[in-house]
């Protein structure tokens, strides 16, 4: 009972995660600069699996597919890892040139003997370079605006005090004249 609540707090604190079980933790996550990519790219999955079977090494075997919002197969790919306790793995998958535009997702199945787990991650494809605007740009974008209108507001309030300290100056002025 303990490890079963134990490893539902860990597999509430994992995105993109659809089944696990009591040998498997897994975990797909597409590199923020494939979230967008072209037909005739290729996009990058990195992997994250937890074993929690043996202390001995265990070939589990790995099927990355990926469908569009109908469930039809746009790609697939698989290979066998050899995981003791823990493997992470990155694969690049190509997205074919007469692939349409859209929201298309990659499931990652883990099968080991009769257990299975499954992960996914979602991305974009996009018709021409012009519409691919990734992720990490528009960060990039929005620091820029915050920065620059931070110092927009330390220029307000550094000639704020000037002008007051002016003022200050002046009246001083004024009142050793008198």
């Amino acid at each position: 009972m303990i490890i079963i609540l134990a490893m539902v707090i860990i597999f509430s604190f994992t995105g993109r995660v659809i089944e696990n079980n009591d040998f498997f933790k897994v975990t797909a996550k597409i590199n923020n600069a494939f979230k967008q990519i072209l037909p005739g790219e290729e996009v990058l999955v990195e992997v994250q699996i937890q074993f929690l079977g043996n202390s001995e090494p265990e070939d589990i075997y790995v099927t990355y597919t990926i469908k569009d919002q109908n469930e039809t197969i746009l790609g697939l790919k698989s290979e066998t890892l050899a995981v003791q306790t823990r493997a992470s793995t990155i694969n690049t998958l190509y997205i074919p040139t007469d692939t349409k535009p859209g929201l298309y997702t990659l499931y990652v199945d883990i099968k080991y003997n009769d257990f299975e787990a499954r992960a996914n991650d979602s991305f974009e494809v996009v018709e021409d370079q012009s519409a691919k605007i990734l992720l990490h740009e528009k960060i990039i974008c929005i620091l820029l605006i915050a920065v620059l209108i931070f110092l927009f507001y330390i220029l307000i309030a550094l000639l704020n005090d000037m002008f007051n300290l002016r003022k200050k100056l002046q009246r001083k002025f004024n009142r050793l004249r008198r």
